[in-house]
């Protein structure tokens, strides 16, 4: 997705003077860097101050103040004013173009005149872009766990060379202030639900993270104990009588009658059996006694 550029495309049309930091600088430089809001470094001048406040104003733009709203719990958001322009300082705004911190001195160096950054900036379609030599300077300077993370150290013959490297993590989770969480809360629950990692942040510091719960539902996997278990040869073997008899519930001597008398059966032919032979087929395997008394009793034919 595109990043939303509004806002410095409505500060160039009302010609306020500045040069884009952060996030967005770093990756027209080249280095792939995720960022939630846009920061400029702006030239204050009276002038600048009246054109810079119709800018805020076009863009809606919201500060976030000290006083917590009983009715949410969070801090209360105020409309930006002309005093709040002029007061000084750094204006983390938020707005219909995405977030907008507004620096009027060099993150890092209060100390340097702003306008250092802005006449050293690149100038690429219209926009003035911070070099890559401040934009080193303010990541050293800030101390940030995240901006020290992003700078690689190394040597190059007898100078010292930072350049900039990502951590692919910190790319694809995104971080977003306590207003905003608020604000498209369903949304970041859909994107939790779909497997992403959330970072919620109060007053620019990581104080929270959203993560998919573990309703313990998982795919079933299967061969999980392939190698692991061995089926005896005698798995499928006649169960022993004591065995039969407890599952279905009889005792063992009950078991043992039954078992003799299935085995009597086998070895001896009933009576249904010898009445519906042929007595040629009958009578020859039978004893001499028995076969003599069912000749007698039979009709002759």
């Amino acid at each position: 997705m595109a990043p939303d550029l509004r806002a410095l495309t409505v500060l160039s049309q009302h010609r306020v003077p500045f040069v884009v930091i952060g996030g967005h600088a770093v990756n027209v430089h080249g280095v792939l860097r995720a960022t939630e809001d846009t920061d400029v470094v702006w030239l204050r001048s009276r002038e600048s101050e009246g054109n810079l406040l119709r800018v805020l104003v076009e863009i809606d733009a919201h500060y976030i103040g000290y006083e917590i709203d009983p009715a949410t719990g969070i801090e209360k958001i105020y409309p930006v004013t002309e005093s709040f322009v002029r007061a000084g300082g750094l204006m983390m705004l938020c707005t219909n173009a995405g977030f907008l911190d507004l620096f009027d001195s060099i993150p890092g160096f209060p100390h340097e005149p702003a306008r250092t950054v802005w006449e050293s900036a690149l100038e690429i379609d219209g926009l003035r872009v911070a070099s890559l030599e401040w934009l080193r300077k303010m990541k050293q300077a800030s101390g940030l766990p995240k901006d020290l993370r992003a700078l690689t150290r190394g040597r190059s013959g007898r100078n010292e060379v930072w350049s900039f490297s990502i951590r692919v993590e910190e790319a694809m989770t995104p971080v977003v202030n306590i207003h905003e969480a608020k604000t498209h809360l369903s949304r970041l629950i859909d994107q939790v639900a779909a497997g992403r990692e959330v970072i919620i942040a109060k007053a620019g510091r990581k104080v929270a993270r959203l993560v998919p719960l573990d309703n313990g539902v998982r795919p079933k996997k299967l061969g999980g104990l392939k190698g692991r278990l061995k089926v005896p040869d005698d798995f499928n073997a006649a169960l022993d009588d004591s065995v039969v008899a407890a599952f279905e519930g009889r005792s063992t001597a009950q078991q043992t009658s039954i078992d003799r008398a299935a085995k009597h059966q086998q070895k001896s032919p009933s009576c249904w059996d010898i009445a519906s032979s042929p007595p040629h087929a009958t009578q020859a395997s039978m004893p001499p006694l028995l076969s003599a008394k069912l000749s007698q009793g039979r009709p002759s034919t």
